[in-house]
């Protein structure tokens, strides 16, 4: 209940206020049913009989006394009249409010953990599954909100038990008595059931819940391969296997669920026959005995049966939070985890020196095989550098440093002689800009593309960045041209189109450092050969770090670094480095 407590602390006003709220009305409503008492008396011309009253019914007869009418059942009925409406008041305040509270926390928490996904080191979401991430995002904070929506209804349950169970205890305290030791096997049977079978059961519709969110995903970004290979039916299967156990288990859940109801109705029938079976047989049944005994037994049958749905509820409400509780339990975990960015403080407004690499060694978690040794060197301000090198020899390693995507294991890196660790989000932001072989395009509009997130730029600097890029040749022939929708992941758009907008974009930032990650490979000759026009407006006067195998793409650099195997094997300027050495004689 650690996870619980947890969120219930975390908006304790809310929950506090609800609290309140629900013990009023419990009270509001055993006061509604002992009314029935002197109402019946008042009825049957024994309103002034005492020989029925304890303290709290001659407290409640000087209340309706207060009242204008000269009728005792009149008062008695306004009384009654005035305890119902506000009953339903709170009833309707809590209602709100618990609807409300539940909905509030889940989206906040679902945006706390969206946010601290945010800080969370590029290596986690290497290492997490996606359809994973989505289920704790999208699915555990909806989870979250039934769960706390059951609390206040098990509270309810509580409350409203033990205020109409004071009343009856009034009444009568040996029935109260046999009624509370049913009522404490039922607590017991359900609090032994919640623990033993739901939180079990909840813990693996969870499980599997999380298995069909993987599949899914993995068959939206996989459907091209699916559909080309023809392995639809593998898809079905796998998709089918946890769907079909979740369904296996959601039923054995209801069947649980209904213990409660039917077991709920047991205990007060017993009562009531205990009390039919202890007038029988040990009251008088003479006329007047009877009348006088006619009220309270009216009043308590009636307080048994507006206990019974609370006692249902009671098991049901317990039963259902530990079903729910194993999603509370992960949120907790994952909101817990400690951020893995580090979120520098220093100032750098503008490049004026150079980029250092000092001694830089990096080894992967998941991957011992492959390491950066002691990898130096350094790019002045206006230079052009290229790192090349077979596939896995590290360059793309180095720029994942570059952008704090992964931490080095020893050395540091530094622009303008401040720790790259140190220097604020928002500067390193500003400073760097990337365009990558697989450039990201999200759903929404080509100029929000090309934004990407910059709000205070105009529509003149939007359009000529574009411009630069040559990304306005195909904008101005789509039906709504800047506002045309580009879909899921730029679908709409071809690779060379994809790859325009990114340039676009990093031209928009006006970054002083542009780093390139085989910006081009993935692309026809006539498409790189526009892209290269776009790149050589987005480089002028640029400093420069780009990966690339083509030796043709690299006319622009004024130095070559080799990497293989983790290592710097050789450096120089880019026209001492022959076609036939090295990388270059893989891909000319």
């Amino acid at each position: 209940m650690k996870a619980l407590s947890f969120f219930l602390k975390k908006y304790s006003l809310i929950y506090g206020a609800l609290t309140v709220i629900t013990i009023l009305y419990a009270c509001f409503e055993s006061l509604n049913i002992s009314i029935f008492l002197p109402l019946l008396q008042s009825a049957f011309s024994a309103f002034n009989d005492v020989s029925t009253k304890g303290t709290y019914y001659q407290v409640l007869e000087k209340i309706i006394h207060l009242f204008p009418f000269n009728s005792p059942f009149l008062n008695t009925c306004l009384l009654m009249f005035i305890v119902l409406i506000i009953k339903e008041i709170l009833g309707f305040a809590r209602q709100v409010l618990n609807g409300y509270g539940s909905i509030h926390v889940s989206t906040q928490i679902q945006r706390q953990l969206f946010g601290h996904y945010g800080h969370m080191s590029f290596d986690f979401f290497l290492q997490e599954k996606q359809g994973d991430l989505n289920y704790r995002l999208m699915v555990s904070p909806g989870k979250l909100a039934r769960c706390l929506y059951y609390i206040p209804e098990l509270l309810k349950a509580i409350t409203m038990t033990m205020t109409v169970g004071v009343l009856l205890f009034l009444l009568s305290w040996k029935l109260t008595l046999l009624l509370m030791i049913g009522a404490l096997g039922f607590n017991f049977i359900s609090k032994k059931m919640s623990e033993q079978i739901s939180y079990l059961i909840g813990a693996e519709r969870t499980r599997q819940r999380r298995l069909a969110t993987v599949v899914v995903n993995e068959f939206i970004d996989g459907i091209k391969h699916i559909r080309i290979f023809n392995v639809l039916t593998l898809w079905i299967q796998k998709f089918s296997k946890p769907i079909m156990r979740f369904r296996e288990l959601t039923i054995r859940d209801f069947f649980w669920l209904a213990v409660p109801d039917s077991f709920a109705h047991i205990v007060p029938t017993f009562v009531i026959a205990a009390m039919a079976i202890y007038v029988y047989f040990f009251t008088s049944r003479e006329p007047t005995v009877v009348l006088q005994q006619l009220a309270p037994m009216g009043v308590y049958a009636l307080g048994i049966y507006r206990i019974l749905p609370f006692l249902a509820m009671f098991g049901r409400s317990m039963m259902q939070i530990m079903g729910e509780l194993p999603d509370v339990e992960l949120l907790f975990q994952e909101l817990n985890r400690p951020p893995q960015v580090h979120a520098g403080s220093v100032s750098l407004k503008n490049f004026n020196k150079a980029i250092v690499f000092e001694n830089v060694s990096f080894e992967y978690a998941r991957n011992a095989s492959f390491r950066l040794e002691h990898i130096s060197f350094q790019v002045t301000k206006g230079e052009k550098v290229a790192l090349v090198g077979v596939s896995g020899s590290g360059k793309s390693t180095l720029l994942h440093l570059l952008f704090w995507l992964f931490t080095p294991s020893s050395g540091r890196i530094l622009i303008d002689d401040i720790e790259l660790l140190d220097i604020n989000p928002e500067d390193r932001a500003s400073i760097l800009s990337f365009v990558s072989q697989e450039g990201f395009i999200f759903h929404d509009t080509i100029a929000e593309n090309i934004r990407f997130g910059l709000s205070n730029v105009s529509e003149e600097e939007l359009k000529s960045a574009a411009h630069l890029a040559y990304a306005d040749e195909f904008i101005k022939n789509l039906p709504q041209g800047y506002d045309t929708v580009v879909g899921d992941k730029g679908l709409k758009l071809s690779g060379g189109e994809r790859q325009r907008i990114a340039v676009a974009r990093a031209i928009l930032r006006k970054s002083p450092i542009i780093v390139l990650d085989e910006a081009t490979s993935a692309l026809d000759v006539n498409s790189e050969a526009i892209i290269q026009k776009g790149l050589t407006n987005l480089l002028q006067n640029k400093t420069v770090i780009t990966v690339s195998h083509r030796f043709s793409s690299l006319h622009y650099v004024d130095r070559i670094i080799e990497l293989s195997n983790g290592k710097i094997v050789q450096e120089s300027q880019h026209t001492e480095l022959p076609r036939d050495q090295g990388v270059f004689l893989l891909q000319p």
